[in-house]
């Protein structure tokens, strides 16, 4: 399992001359950085050893446990991401800039070797070309139903609903509070972890009523509890409209989603006390239940099945503790935020989120050389050769791109206010 790696930092956004970029937090870097070289040796070992794919399996999941710290790195800046541009649109302008380009580039190279016989495509993929590729090109594939052509890409799925998220409770007013929605998606995982999954795709005509019913409700109360103008309400309303109606469609049980979205405002929660926003107690209390919900709705919710080609029986128990061991590293990182951390972390850190969607490629269309260890370092080696080209080449440029839109965004927005308050003549 992989992710998406969100930049640690994004400047403010605001009219006037460019601001200069801020610099990166490194703890981030560095965790980020561990977690996408972990998330590509899982992968790379995985397919070439079985004895490792059923370890994996069945005593710890270090693939997951990158997708975790990547979720709570997520939670960790992006709401404080959204606050510097303090624009909903300016965010998700430079949220495009910086995830769309890079991910399009490489969804299009896999689709190319593909062609060459270098990639493996899903028969649903192949028998749908337009529908599939339209689908994975907005990045919710994960929760329209759709086959993807990065395997890896159903976390940006869960990315893209967690910042929709986030940008509604900054329209009605919740900024500020994010422990009252990590309660309740990890309440949610013990309480209603059983609810079906694609209920919009394979459910009954009643379960699309009452879901397009919950939908329109939560619009209408998102709507009626934004303080700004038609267009913020508008955009809370539609925003969350369409949360309700992804998650209703996930393809993954909902205590494990849910689980997963607690995990990013567990990050979120912990930023607001590292920063000074929340006692002590309370920050322990919400690192207490997170655990205490991991553990139960795990016990509570978990099937075993049988992986067929190691033979691996899952247990509830491997998935506790991946996810608690998440938890701690993220913790014990943040506990060192003042301190500086390995330049190679930080280097990986930033150009993570191509590794992501590089490696993917590079295990498929590269061939394997010798045994499981050289294969895995060749396999690293060129995934880190490719990631760099697509930072220096495709990420990097779009996000200065991103900047210089939000930032014209921004001057026609400080223009067209000038101009209401400017007297007739």
């Amino acid at each position: 399992m992989t992710l998406a790696a969100s930049p640690p930092e994004e400047p403010a956004v605001h009219a006037g001359p460019a601001p200069a970029a801020r610099p990166r937090i490194e703890f981030l870097d560095a965790l980020r950085g561990l977690a996408a070289i972990t998330v590509a040796i899982q992968h790379f070992t995985d397919t070439l050893s079985t004895p490792y794919l059923k370890w994996s399996i069945e005593e710890f999941r270090p693939g997951e446990w990158g997708v975790i710290v990547f979720f709570l790195t997520s939670g960790y800046i992006i709401p404080v991401s959204l606050e510097r541009y303090k624009s909903v649109p300016k965010f998700w302008i430079g949220r495009f800039f910086r995830l769309y380009p890079v991910y399009w580039a490489i969804s299009a190279a896999a689709v190319a070797l593909y062609f060459a016989g270098r990639f493996g495509l899903s028969p649903d993929l192949r028998l749908h070309w337009v529908r599939a590729l339209g689908a994975n090109g907005t990045m919710a594939q994960e929760f329209i139903g759709q086959p993807h052509v990065l395997g890896q890409a159903w976390t940006l799925s869960y990315e893209l609903v967690f910042y929709a998220t986030v940008s509604v409770l900054f329209l009605v007013g919740q900024a500020n509070r994010p422990a009252r929605p990590a309660l309740l998606w990890f309440g949610g995982a013990l309480l209603f972890g059983a609810v079906p999954v694609r209920l919009l795709i394979d459910g009954s005509s009643a379960d699309r009523l009452a879901v397009i019913g919950l939908a329109v409700a939560c619009a209408v109360v998102a709507a009626a509890a934004t303080r700004g103008g038609m267009g913020e309400r508008l955009a809370a309303a539609s925003l969350t409209g369409v949360v309700v109606l992804l998650v209703a469609n996930r393809t993954h049980p909902l205590w494990f989603s849910a689980l997963l979205f607690g995990s990013m405002f567990l990050g979120w929660v912990m930023r607001q006390w590292s920063t000074g926003g929340m006692s002590d107690r309370k920050a322990v209390a919400m690192v207490g239940t997170a655990v205490a919900a991991v553990i139960l709705a795990h016990l509570i919710h978990f099937e075993t099945f049988v992986e067929p080609r190691s033979g691996a029986v899952t247990s509830a128990r491997a998935e506790i503790l991946t996810f608690l061991v998440a938890y701690a590293v993220f913790l014990g990182g943040l506990m060192l935020r003042a301190h500086s951390f390995p330049w190679f972390l930080r280097w990986l850190g930033q150009i993570s989120y191509s590794v992501y969607l590089v490696h993917g490629v590079v295990l498929a269309a590269v061939p394997r050389v010798g045994g499981t260890f050289t294969t895995v370092v060749v396999w690293l080696a060129v995934t880190l050769a490719v990631s760099v080209l697509t930072y220096r080449f495709i990420e990097k440029p779009f996000q200065e791109m991103g900047r210089r839109v939000a930032k014209r965004s921004a001057d026609r927005a400080t223009a067209r206010s000038d101009a209401e308050v400017s007297p007739a003549v």
